[in-house]
């Protein structure tokens, strides 16, 4: 490898570009399967634990639980500037996985292991203090693993297979994850706040191994130089909006994903009171987690041969037609449209999971064309950023939807809430799908331009190589 200021120029390929093996990137793919195994059984059973189990005050639970989200939004542009300009003898990102690993195992069992016999005021102070602990270890290891894979390979097509591989085996961990509350009821031997304290570490220590594993697996892979960036971190968010691709892509992500979070939250509040069969949340989810993990191969082989914008493009206007079409087919009492409408959305979800990770590394490869700086942190801890306030948008939209529908805690609704919510639904969700295709035209960085901007930093970083070089033949000689 020839290195020419932090840029990296790897060889045995024809072209420059490398290309990671399967070994490596089943490797690095099994980070993520720890990693959503323990967000998962965390975002689904965290706020019943505290409510049913603990005690705690449903509002003070939700705030609790809220709170931190906006920290972890903070943090992780943080955390990506202060990988980007670390500089420790094996890389820059995989120290902090390693090492972050048991700190995330550890707070994720605390997590579950609260005071049962204090007052309300302790019970929240306790899952604030908790889950603010938790979600800052989720930063220092996820970041720097999300910035890792993009710089695993250096091939436009290439990047896309290493986060497949990634989401492949995050989606296995989801639903290991998502059996959490029935391994915890399956505990027979301590009492029902200890079943999932003990759920917790079953979860926690082989996902934290995982990490370990990744550590090892992209022994080599991460040979970086530190980022020379002087941007400082508040100015970063800014700096990389400033970039053309960037700003069109997370413009586009922010509403895709408020309108995603605003239609979970509402079929989820429907198919319990207007279907009726609460029951099959479960059946309906594991339904769609299986049709997104077999829909990756194929939503690779679409963005290999339409690029990788024009596939998400694709799978957005599905979405669009798939949303509208749960209003007509569901009914109550009906099973069978629900699990349809879950294979249909697994398979068109898909590719806003699959490429968007792929497509930050392209932006930083243009970004380093431009500024001269590599700073593949920066940009997904922005990028993580800027996604994090979109759900919480879509949150705070959807609770808006039903205070307008008339919806109220702990009451059954009435017919006429039902309908409001069934239309409030339609005119705001599909307007987010059409809004982002209008806006996501206008991204530039396709196939042949990314394959342009690689060209020319290999030649920048071979001209920079062979300076170095006559600049020590040189000095040789003066030594002489």
């Amino acid at each position: 490898m020839f290195m020419g200021q932090n840029r990296i120029v790897p060889v045995g390929d024809q072209d420059g570009n490398r290309r990671p093996s399967v070994g490596l990137n089943l490797g690095y793919a099994s980070g993520n399967a720890g990693l959503q195994c323990i967000v998962t059984a965390t975002t689904y059973f965290l706020l019943i634990f505290y409510i049913d189990f603990v005690g705690l005050d449903p509002r003070l639970a939700a705030l609790a639980v809220a709170l931190p989200r906006f920290w972890d939004a903070f943090s992780d542009p943080l955390m990506g500037v202060i990988s980007d300009r670390s500089n420790f003898a094996s890389g820059r990102r995989r120290p902090y996985i390693l090492w972050g690993a048991p700190l995330l195992a550890v707070t994720f069992v605390l997590l579950w292991y609260p005071f049962t016999g204090g007052d309300q005021a302790i019970k929240f102070a306790y899952l604030l203090v908790a889950n603010l602990a938790f979600t800052t270890a989720i930063t220092i290891v996820g970041v720097p693993y999300t910035s890792l894979g993009g710089e695993l390979s250096t091939d436009y097509h290439g990047r896309t297979t290493v986060f497949a591989y990634s989401q492949g085996l995050g989606m296995v961990g989801a639903l290991v994850g998502f059996a959490m509350y029935n391994v915890a009821m399956a505990i027979p031997f301590c009492s029902e706040h200890l079943q999932f304290a003990t759920a917790a570490a079953y979860l926690a220590i082989p996902s934290s191994l995982l990490f370990v594993v990744v550590y090892f697996a992209t022994r080599g892979a991460d040979r970086l130089k530190p980022s020379s960036s002087s941007i400082k971190f508040f100015s970063m968010v800014v700096v990389s909006l400033r970039n053309h691709s960037f700003r069109n892509l997370v413009l586009t992500l922010v509403i895709v994903n408020a309108g995603m979070v605003l239609g979970g939250q509402f079929l989820t509040f429907l198919i319990i009171h207007w279907i009726k069969l609460p029951d099959i949340l479960v059946y309906a989810f594991v339904t769609y987690t299986v049709c997104t993990l077999i829909s990756f191969p194929v939503w690779r082989k679409i963005g290999t041969h339409m690029d990788k914008k024009h596939a998400l493009a694709g799978g957005y206007g599905i979405s669009a037609f798939v949303f509208l079409s749960s209003l007509i087919l569901f009914e109550p009492g009906n099973a069978m449209y629900v699990y349809i409408y879950a294979a249909l959305a697994g398979f068109c979800g898909a590719p806003g999971l699959l490429f968007p990770p792929s497509m930050i590394a392209d932006i930083a490869d243009e970004a380093e064309l431009e500024t001269g700086a590599r700073n593949e942190g920066m940009y997904y801890g922005s990028y993580s950023f800027i996604l994090k306030l979109s759900l919480a948008l879509g949150s705070l939209w959807a609770g808006a939807g039903l205070w307008l529908a008339g919806y109220k805690a702990g009451a059954v609704p009435s017919e006429s809430t039902l309908f409001y919510m069934r239309m409030f639904y339609l005119g705001a969700v599909i307007p987010h799908f059409l809004g982002a295709m209008v806006i996501f035209k206008g991204y530039p960085l396709t196939c042949e331009r990314a394959a342009q901007i690689r060209k020319a930093l290999l030649e920048l970083a071979h001209g920079a190589s062979g300076s170095n070089e006559d600049e020590q033949l040189e000095n040789g000689e003066n030594s002489e």
